[in-house]
């Protein structure tokens, strides 16, 4: 009989340690630890009233030079050209500052992706929020029309910076992306992301 009872005490443990574990991986993968937490989206400062439209050939995105050569320390200026090749006049997210990619931030939408041989290269610095935009943080952009920024990627963004200080070959990629359509303040943003271009970089030794 004490054999019986402690068995069943051994089940009763097994039991309770089981459906622990279930229930446990259970609340993780629906509170945000596990792998359904990889598939929530990233919503927008303004509670996710935008939406991704995908890659769009409405606006496109070229890059110059295609190609440099810079001396590790130097700057890295290149110019970001966006144009409209829609029969529509474009409203458009103004913050272009060159921003990581992995960081997800729909507030800033020229997104950079950078490698060294192949590897990615970290972004020294943390992502930057700011407050949610205003009408005059978006531009118009009439059909045809081109808007050009220039960036110098060898300075960073708001404090951090790419590490550009090794010689050696490095491929920039350039997108601008967003899905922030700013219609709580009564604007109707285009969403959605542009082709990517990519820029080569050859760092030589000062």
């Amino acid at each position: 009989m004490r054999a019986v009872k402690f068995a069943l005490l051994i089940l009763t443990f097994v039991a309770v340690g089981v459906g622990g574990f279930t229930f446990g991986n259970w609340l993780l993968d629906r509170w945000g630890g596990g792998s359904k937490a990889e598939e929530i989206r990233w919503v927008d400062e303004y509670q996710g009233l935008g939406e991704r439209s995908g890659t769009s050939t409405a606006l496109k995105i070229q890059a110059e030079p295609s190609s440099l050569t810079v001396r590790a320390g130097q700057p890295i200026r290149i110019t970001i050209r966006l144009t409209n090749y829609s029969q529509r006049r474009l409203t458009l997210n103004a913050w272009l500052e060159p921003y990581p990619a992995y960081f997800r931030s729909n507030q800033f939408p020229l997104k950079v992706f950078i490698l060294k041989s192949g590897k990615p290269i970290r972004f020294k610095g943390n992502a930057t929020i700011l407050p949610p935009h205003t009408k005059y943080d978006f531009f118009y952009l009439e059909p045809g029309a081109t808007r050009s920024v220039n960036i110098n990627l060898a300075s960073g963004f708001r404090g951090g910076k790419w590490d550009f200080s090794e010689p050696g070959e490095y491929e920039v990629y350039l997108w601008y992306e967003t899905y922030l359509t700013g219609r709580s303040i009564g604007l109707d943003a285009w969403t959605g992301r542009t082709n990517a271009v990519c820029v080569k970089i050859r760092i030589i030794a000062s």
